[in-house]
């Protein structure tokens, strides 16, 4: 599809188009003249961020939204409003940290295929749902727009709506355009086209996917302008599991209730083709047959013919007594003290937040080496890595990992230390901070 990114999104209707300007134009009274497109900002105590979730639920994206949000407002310096599409866990956590959101269609620009009647849809959608989100930003009056992944382009459609032009910063945590993250409704280029023109700052969260997005916005925008802003973590007083250390210490190991000495694995996350679980089932068979004795705990929700699919893969490699599903849990922090390993099998990853998470809790990581992930686990050091997609080198890794008790702690051990170097919350937030702080540094004050 050949529409251009540049034209409003408000359906293919010409009449729909020209009745949203007016409708827009008509709240414009409650604005003071700001003499067209030059840049100001109201002026009061604290700066406004108008904040747009794609998301209500708590997810990983989500997870490290609230993060960042916390710790902004823990400076004192802003005032935050978050646009949410629903009620759900993430509006949980924000009503219990004291933190303002409003409920509003949020419009999403990305799905799984290219095709026309959805991409069409979602299209028209849009247009339906951004005179809402219009009018709140009009109300509020935001000094800064803050968009968290780019699963929606709501925050880059309400920058353009708005007087006083304020800056808009998109915060991206996936590679849109890969068959496994889906695709742009817009197309391709038009879509990278658009972010390029209409983020003041962006923000990607690992190396690889600045390098990635840099690709694709190179025809619009230099890699400069990309920064690398690493997800930032609440650091425990204690990660090690003081008990663990002394088994290995005197060359035992930790015992299940039965009595053997089954090695406790554990994978988290979304249950998609993108985390690859096959990867697992298939290194696992292959160890069962050499004698391996272990069991394996599955965390995490997806959609419910894919888990179908797995469960006939677990009971072709007789693996059903010793893959255990455990669905979503809220307290996936403890899970990772009680296991030996965390396995991960992701085709993709644009960071990796589930290896930080394990390795802060003492938990040694194997992971595939894909997108960001060795980023997080360096292999030998933090970790260990695998070729995404070769079982055969995933069971080689476990065995490893499995023969050398010394090689596990000396793993969490370094795991610990890089996170806090690399991943800490107050890094994490800290660099947000000052990135806002020099985009409304450049913005000139005007009357409240």
């Amino acid at each position: 599809q050949k529409t251009e990114d540049r034209e409003e999104i408000a359906g293919d209707s010409k009449q729909g188009s020209e009745n949203r300007d007016q409708w827009i134009a008509s709240q414009q009274h409650v604005l003071r003249d700001t003499g067209g497109q030059h840049r100001t900002r109201h002026k009061r105590g604290r700066s406004r961020l108008l904040v747009v979730s794609h998301s209500c639920e708590l997810y990983g994206a989500e997870r490290s939204l609230f993060t960042a949000l916390q710790g902004l407002k823990e400076t004192g310096r802003y005032e935050i409003l978050v646009l949410v599409p629903g009620e759900g866990t993430l509006t949980e956590r924000l009503r219990s940290a004291g933190m303002d959101y409003r409920i509003a269609s949020v419009p999403r620009w990305i799905g799984k295929r290219y095709h026309f009647i959805t991409r069409y849809y979602r299209r028209v959608l849009a247009g339906l749902q951004m005179p809402a989100l219009v009018r709140i930003a009009l109300q509020w009056r935001p000094d800064l727009v803050y968009t968290n992944t780019l699963a929606t382009p709501a925050g880059s459609l309400l920058k353009k709506h708005l007087p006083w032009n304020p800056p808009h910063i998109w915060h991206a945590r996936e590679l849109p355009g890969h068959p496994d993250f889906g695709y742009f409704d817009w197309g391709e280029r038009n879509a990278f086209k658009h972010i390029a023109q209409n983020s003041d700052r962006l923000i990607s969260n690992s190396r690889f996917l600045a390098n990635e997005l840099g690709s694709a916005l190179a025809p619009y925008i230099s890699q400069r302008n990309i920064d690398i802003i690493y997800n930032g973590f609440d650091l425990p007083k204690s990660s090690f599991r003081t008990k663990d250390i002394e088994s290995c210490q005197s060359g035992s190991r930790p015992e299940d209730s039965t009595g053997e000495k089954k090695r406790r694995m554990i994978m988290a996350g979304s249950i998609t083709p993108l985390k690859n679980h096959g990867d697992a089932i298939e290194a696992l068979r292959i160890l069962t047959d050499e004698g391996f004795d272990f069991r394996l705990d599955i965390y995490g929700n997806g959609p419910a013919a894919w888990i179908r699919k797995l469960k006939k893969q677990i009971m072709a490699a007789n693996l059903k007594k010793r893959i255990t599903w455990r669905g979503y849990d809220p307290d996936i922090a403890s899970r990772y003290t009680e296991a030996d390993m965390l396995l991960i099998t992701s085709r993709m990853e644009s960071f990796g937040r589930v290896a930080v998470e394990a390795m802060l809790a003492g938990c040694p990581v194997i992971s595939s080496d894909a997108g960001g992930l060795p980023e997080v686990v360096v292999d030998g050091e933090t970790g260990l890595l695998y070729r995404a997609g070769c079982p055969d080198h995933l069971a080689e890794r476990i065995r490893l990992l499995n023969s050398d008790p010394d090689l596990k702690y000396s793993l969490s051990d370094e795991a610990v230390k890089r996170v806090i170097e690399k991943f800490g919350r107050n890094n994490y937030i800290a660099a947000i901070d000052r990135l806002l702080q020099e985009e409304m540094s450049n913005i000139q004050p005007m009357e409240p």
